[in-house]
């Protein structure tokens, strides 16, 4: 009923918690269905190392590589986390064009190593940032991810020239879809208009002498 409501802006998907929390009959099953119904799937992938190398030990695979054997990257999919991923799992990740959604400062207060962003994207991944739960971060503000995420990724390349970015660096702002900023212009906003009112009206108000 909702997927693809409202002019596509709602989606719907598929998706498990983590590996640790399923199995195999439920993967085949749900990737299965994901495809046929054209959906993505949703799941934690490898939020710790200690989480990937348990999974290493119990399947003799790491986390992304034993979901691809049961086609969860065979469809769209967004992986939260993704901080423990092997060279080898964001290489395959990226020939699957996965989005990893990273959440820097969820994994700074778990004493979490953070994702290696740069190497993600190398890879052909798509890195969105993510905030986790208040419980988890203790703050919903994803500009305080946005520094984490800068931060982690020149301690990693040990370079301040790895990731540059502020405020200036918005490249659009979307609301509902609709496209309110795009690379220095206003779609909405008549500027001519707007000047005219301040030459002719705003600007003669505040400054003349019956104020």
């Amino acid at each position: 009923k909702w997927h693809g409501f409202d002019n596509d802006r709602i989606r719907i998907d598929c998706g498990i918690h983590a590996e640790y929390t399923s199995n195999h009959q439920l993967w085949d099953g749900l990737s299965a269905y994901a495809k046929e119904k054209g959906l993505g799937m949703q799941l934690h992938l490898s939020e710790s190392a200690q989480e990937a190398e348990s999974c290493a030990d119990r399947t003799g695979l790491y986390p992304a590589q034993l979901l691809d054997c049961h086609g969860m990257f065979s469809v769209p999919a967004t992986a939260a986390g993704c901080a423990g991923l092997t060279p080898e799992e964001i290489e395959l990740l990226g020939r699957r064009k996965a989005t990893a959604v990273i959440t820097p400062a969820t994994a700074a207060k778990n004493g979490c190593a953070a994702t290696d962003i740069l190497a993600c994207v190398k890879s052909g991944m798509n890195v969105t940032l993510g905030t986790g739960g208040v419980h988890e971060c203790g703050s919903m503000d994803l500009f305080d991810q946005l520094r984490g995420c800068i931060q982690d990724a020149r301690r990693n390349a040990g370079k301040i020239e790895a990731m540059p970015a502020h405020g200036g660096d918005v490249a659009m702002t979307m609301v509902r879809g609709k496209i309110l900023y795009q690379n220095g212009r206003f779609p909405t906003i008549d500027l001519n208009a707007v000047v005219e009112e301040l030459t002719t009206y705003a600007i003669p108000k505040l400054f003349s002498d019956d104020q």
